[in-house]
């Protein structure tokens, strides 16, 4: 009886969405099975078989949407001149942008949409002036590849 506690306590304090949504599915399409068959081995690898696919499926699913809930908060959070900013490095297809570029006017008059995400973290400046490249600004290529995949 303590065992069957435990799994019992096991199951319900589960954290994983889809275990649970596979359990619940893998048990129902089970049951359904000993009902039409008779068979308690038949059933048993309905289960198994019923569990492994509903968890693969589902867990796709939930990772599915919580990418999209972070990829909808994670765009709320820039104001319009950070992304127009973010969307000026993906234009041009890089993650760095020269100094002198930026001098020349290429973010025009979202030079405070650069500053603000200097602050952030978001944007580096890349100091090379003793020869060992050219100095710019460095955009963190987890933002780089986000905004270039909601393109």
């Amino acid at each position: 009886m303590i065992i069957a506690e435990k799994i019992i306590e096991k199951i319900y304090s589960e954290k994983d969405n889809h275990t649970n949504v596979s359990i619940f599915l893998g048990s129902v399409v089970a049951y359904l099975s000993y009902i039409l068959t008779s068979n308690i081995y038949i059933s048993s690898l309905t289960l198994i078989g019923t569990f492994s696919i509903t968890k693969v499926f589902s867990k796709a699913i939930v990772d599915y949407l919580v990418k999209k809930n972070a990829k909808e908060q994670k765009d709320i959070s820039y104001s319009d001149i950070e992304k127009t900013v973010i969307n000026t490095f993906v234009s041009h297809g890089t993650c760095f942008i020269k100094l002198s570029a930026v001098r020349n006017g290429i973010f025009g008059k979202d030079s405070e949409g650069l500053d603000s995400l200097v602050s952030r973290g978001v944007i580096q400046f890349d100091d090379r002036s003793l020869g060992e490249g050219p100095s710019g600004f460095y955009l963190n290529e987890d933002e780089y590849k986000f905004f270039l995949s909601s393109k």
